[in-house]
C-alpha cells in the first residue's frame, strides 16, 4: 500500500476535496484490499470508452453510467455485476466479436465512488444516455447527436416557465431531459485515476470521475448469458458480468489502514453513497 502525500510531485497525484483541501491518495496493491472497497456495495460511476480502433488516430468516445448492482465474490478482488443489454455502455463493456458472435472479455473500465453532495450528478448521469452524444461537456463536438432538433416549441415553453415536471408525460420528460443535457451533464468531469499527472494523461486512457473518493481499475473476465442456467433473467435483458480489480487508489480520508476498511475516517468527511432504489440514497458514515 503506497501513500501519495498530496504534495506536488513527479506523479502529480494531488487533488482537492470540496473544501479545497489537498487530498492524499493511497495506492492499494493487496487483492484483499481490492475486495474491501466493494464490500459495502457502493454506488459507482462506471467509465469506459468505445472500441474504436486506435490505429485510425481518432479519439475514443468516453462514456459513463451509474452502477449499483454489483457484489464482491471472493477476497481476491473478483466481483459480479449486472448491466442492461440496452444500455449504451453495454456496447463498450460487453462488445460482441463480429466473427464468432460471442461476447468478448478482457475489457478494462473504471469504477468511481461518489460522495454526499453528488446525488444530483448521479441522477443526471443515470438518466442520460450516451446514445445522445458524450455526457462530458468537454467532449461535445459536431459529431454528437443534436437533441434540440427533436424537441418541440411546446417543450421549450414548458422549460422556460418552469412547469412542474410531474405534470408532463413520459415522452415530454424525456425530451426535456435531452434538451437540458444537450451540451453534456453539468459538473461531470473526467480525471486521471488517482489524480495522477495530467500532463502525461492520454486522451484515450482510462479515466475516473472528479469528486469521487475511490478509483478502481477493473477488467472483465467472463460473461454469463445462458438463460438455461437459471442465473440470467429469462427475458435475457441483462448481461451478468464477472470482473476483477486490477488496481485501485482511494482518498486516505476514506481508508482505515489499521483495519483495511473502506469508510470515512472523520465526522467531517462526507459519507459515500449506497442506493435503496426509487432515486433514494443511503450513506456510509463514520461511526
Amino acid at each position: 500500500m503506497d501513500h501519495d502525500d498530496g504534495k506536488p510531485s513527479a506523479s502529480g497525484s494531488t487533488a482537492c476535496d470540496t473544501n479545497g483541501t489537498p487530498q492524499k491518495w493511497i495506492h492499494l496493491s493487496d487483492r484483499k484490499e481490492f475486495s474491501r472497497l466493494l464490500y459495502p456495495n457502493p454506488v459507482c460511476f462506471l467509465t469506459s470508452s468505445d472500441n474504436k480502433d486506435e490505429s485510425s488516430g481518432a479519439s475514443k468516445r468516453r462514456n459513463v453510467m451509474v452502477l449499483s448492482w454489483l457484489t464482491a465474490t471472493d477476497n481476491s478482488g473478483r466481483f459480479l455485476f449486472s448491466i442492461n443489454r440496452n444500455r449504451h455502455s453495454a456496447l463498450n463493456i460487453v462488445p460482441i466479436d463480429e466473427s464468432s458472435g460471442k461476447a468478448r472479455t478482457g475489457v478494462d473500465f473504471v469504477l468511481s465512488c461518489p460522495v454526499q453532495g453528488m446525488e444530483q450528478l448521479v441522477l443526471d448521469v443515470g438518466g442520460t444516455s450516451g446514445k445522445w452524444g458524450s455526457k462530458f461537456m468537454a467532449d461535445r463536438n459536431h459529431d454528437d447527436a443534436d437533441p434540440s432538433k427533436e424537441i418541440g416549441e411546446g417543450d421549450v415553453r414548458r422549460a422556460d416557465v418552469g412547469l412542474h415536471v410531474a405534470s408532463m408525460s413520459d415522452r415530454q420528460k424525456k425530451k426535456l431531459k435531452r434538451m437540458r443535457m444537450a451540451k453534456g451533464v453539468p459538473n461531470l468531469e473526467a480525471v486521471p485515476i488517482g489524480h495522477l499527472d495530467n500532463s502525461a494523461w492520454e486522451r484515450n486512457a482510462l479515466f475516473a470521475i472528479n469528486g469521487t473518493c475511490a478509483h478502481i481499475h477493473c477488467r472483465t473476465s467472463a460473461i454469463v448469458d445462458e438463460p438455461a442456467t437459471g442465473i440470467v433473467d429469462e427475458e435475457q435483458q441483462h448481461h451478468l458480468v464477472m470482473a476483477e480489480v486490477i488496481d485501485a487508489r482511494v482518498d486516505s480520508s476514506y481508508w482505515d489502514a489499521a483495519k483495511r476498511q473502506f469508510r470515512p475516517m472523520r465526522e467531517d468527511v462526507p459519507p459515500y453513497l449506497t442506493f435503496f432504489g426509487a432515486q433514494t440514497f443511503g450513506y456510509v458514515r463514520n461511526r
